[in-house]
């Protein structure tokens, strides 16, 4: 292996410890907001755009090509002859899968966040007293909205 493909190794092992450290922030993220725990979840938020942050910068040390950055990367592979070297390939192995997890975590964290949002926005209409407009499906599988309104302490 010469130099620039070791130089390429380097980077890409860094680059998969950065998207590692983003998937230990989602999967904490995850359990955090599972607890509730908002102090932690603001924490987490600020080291998740660190992290973001230092992913960017590192992509954006590869070469300018139109498409995705991962079209970038396997471009290098081709162009430092990276093919046949089993290491480089087992870590971009990895960088994808771990990618992919993140993704999923991320969908997930996103729908819990949206979840908590529409409870709290129930509960806060309930205690104030506000209409909601629920939107309800017929037998006919039409759809339509039912009023519903509250005050706490009433049946």
């Amino acid at each position: 292996m010469d130099e620039r493909q070791r130089g390429f190794l380097v980077w890409l092992g860094r680059l998969e410890a950065d998207i590692r450290q983003m998937q230990s922030l989602l999967e904490q993220e995850g359990e955090a907001l599972r607890n509730r725990q908002l102090a932690e979840l603001s924490l987490l938020a600020r080291e998740k755009q660190e992290t973001v942050a230092r992913i960017d910068e590192r992509l954006g040390q590869l070469p300018a090509v139109p498409g995705p950055k991962e079209a970038a990367i396997e471009q290098l592979f081709e162009t430092l002859d990276l093919r046949e070297v089993g290491e480089v390939q087992r870590v971009w192995v990895r960088v994808k899968e771990t990618t992919a997890r993140c993704r999923e975590l991320n969908e997930v964290n996103g729908a819990m966040i949206a979840l908590l949002n529409e409870q709290t926005r129930r509960s806060l209409g309930i205690l104030l007293g506000q209409r909601f407009q629920q939107l309800c499906y017929r037998a006919d599988g039409q759809s339509h909205t039912e009023a519903e309104a509250r005050l706490l302490g009433e049946s």
